[in-house]
């Protein structure tokens, strides 16, 4: 089966998604009970914080360094041409 993962929004009206995901997995198969019981006593992964957290959000800044710049123009136009061509 090939469908979209929406995380966040919809392709319908629905209401744009605002939290965030402490963790999110995907597997090719069901899990058995003994699994999702493994699972939920190890916890969420633990990740490495930013180096240089930003103090306040910055809009457009898409890989989180705190500055608005090219890199992120690319990060936007890379999302958009993805999406508009599996439209």
């Amino acid at each position: 089966i090939d469908n979209n993962l929406w995380l966040g929004r919809s392709q319908w009206g629905d209401p744009l998604y605002c939290g965030s995901f402490n963790e999110l997995r995907i597997y090719d198969t069901a899990l058995t009970a003994t699994e999702v019981a493994a699972n939920y006593l190890a916890g969420p992964d633990v990740l490495a914080e930013p180096a240089v957290p930003c103090a306040i959000h910055v809009v457009g800044d898409r890989n989180k360094d705190c500055v608005v710049d090219f890199v992120d123009a690319a990060v936007t136009a890379d999302e958009w041409l993805v999406q508009s061509l599996a439209d």
